[in-house]
């Protein structure tokens, strides 16, 4: 199995759950349909590790930080993943239009999670095989 996880939107949510996974040992991608919206992440991200380090909460922020990479599209953010964080806009259009993407593109093994948290999963799910 698999140790990578794929960062789907990266904005705050979607970056503290880059940081979670890559501390916890796992390889991440970070995807973003707006490509300079994960680069702006990964650099995000890195100095949250290092104020993190600064305080003692972690104990390296380099070795978490190479684990991170910026996919080029979708299918290679969720290409060998076991699991997707999904962390998307809040909003049930771009989630049934984001995961309507998924779904196309996302291996039947992959566990697909969201950061919802108003918008029941029925919602943006119908229909599709990723649906619980």
């Amino acid at each position: 199995m698999t140790d990578k996880v794929a960062i789907l939107g990266t904005g705050l949510v979607g970056s503290a759950w880059a940081i979670v996974f890559a501390r916890a040992g796992r390889t991440v991608s970070l995807f973003d349909a707006e490509a300079v919206q994960a680069e702006q992440a990964l650099t995000r991200v890195a100095g949250n590790m290092r104020e993190l380090f600064g305080y003692g909460l972690i104990d390296d922020a380099d070795a978490a930080l190479a684990r991170m990479t910026v996919a080029d599209s979708l299918a290679d953010a969720l290409d060998g993943a076991a699991y997707a964080q999904e962390s998307v806009f809040e909003r049930a259009d771009v989630k049934t239009e984001f995961y309507a993407k998924i779904d196309q593109v996302a291996g039947a093994d992959v566990v697909i999670g969201s950061s919802s948290s108003g918008i029941p999963a029925s919602v943006f799910t119908e229909g599709l095989a990723c649906a619980p």
